[in-house]
């Protein structure tokens, strides 16, 4: 620990931005120079959009000013910007609030939950070894904007370094369920839409056209999995809720090497 405390600030500030918000937060009991360097806003501008500025300034109601990234951030954590002329919502449920089949974080043997630098959250969840692939992510429609057609996107990335069994396609749905139902059986919904999808980059034939993962201007990679959308929102029941499923259940071989980012609801009109 004193050769770590002993470097240059400036290599300080550095690593701590490589980490994560609650790294950060958690160093600052190890020193007090630790404490002093997780104040920098150096440190916590990593953690901020890179066009926050702008996002702020088109904010229709007074934003408050603060004397560090670090409030700056914290209070955009918990409370929402209202833009001029965006009338649309947009949704992003991260890992840790998606349903995952034997991931809940308690069998590290399947999946466990990791924190990387390039991911807008603290963690991401990372596949280690499993058969049965389920995850599903889940949105009370009345959230989304009126009159607005929705895309479901499934974000994430594969370790090419330690993957294996993705040459089969997973398969996606899109669906509006109550929301104490688990969906209709996947196989008796005659107006389910089943897409699939390669998640590992496959070579290119003429058969994988439009089933191949799209590369983010993030670095991650995403797929679509469906289409919802949004009409009147008083003729939506309270209990309506947007189901999103990914699953590959039948080849039964292992999988490992898949880091879950999030699944991205986006108004496409």
């Amino acid at each position: 620990m004193e050769i770590i405390t002993s470097l240059p600030k400036d290599c300080l500030v550095l690593i701590l931005s490589r980490t994560s918000p609650k790294d950060v937060i958690r160093s600052s009991a190890v020193s007090k120079n630790f404490c002093s360097i997780s104040q920098y806003d150096a440190v916590w501008e990593n953690f901020l959009p890179s066009d926050y500025n702008e996002i702020i300034s088109q904010s229709c109601t007074p934003f408050p000013q603060f004397t560090s990234k670090k409030n700056l951030f914290l209070h955009l954590c918990h409370t929402p910007i209202y833009l001029h002329n965006y009338t649309q919502k947009c949704y992003t449920l991260g890992a840790r609030a998606l349903e995952i089949a034997w991931g809940k974080g308690d069998t590290p043997y399947y999946w466990d939950f990791v924190s990387i630098p390039e991911s807008r959250f603290p963690e991401v969840a990372r596949l280690n070894n499993v058969c049965w692939l389920e995850i599903k992510g889940k949105l009370h429609a009345k959230k989304l904007s009126p009159h607005t057609t929705y895309g479901a996107f499934f974000v994430f990335k594969i370790q090419f370094s330690d993957d294996t069994g993705f040459e089969t396609p997973v398969e996606t749905t899109v669906l509006e369920v109550d929301e104490d139902d688990e969906g209709p059986p996947r196989n008796n919904s005659n107006d389910m839409i089943v897409k699939s999808f390669y998640l590992k980059p496959m070579p290119l034939r003429a058969a994988f056209v439009g089933k191949m993962p799209v590369e983010r201007g993030d670095g991650w990679m995403e797929v679509d999995m469906g289409r919802y959308h949004v009409g009147d929102i008083d003729s939506i029941s309270e209990r309506a809720v947007i189901e999103m499923t990914l699953w590959e259940v039948k080849a039964g071989n292992i999988k490992q090497g898949l880091l879950v980012h999030s699944i991205d609801l986006r108004p496409l009109d």
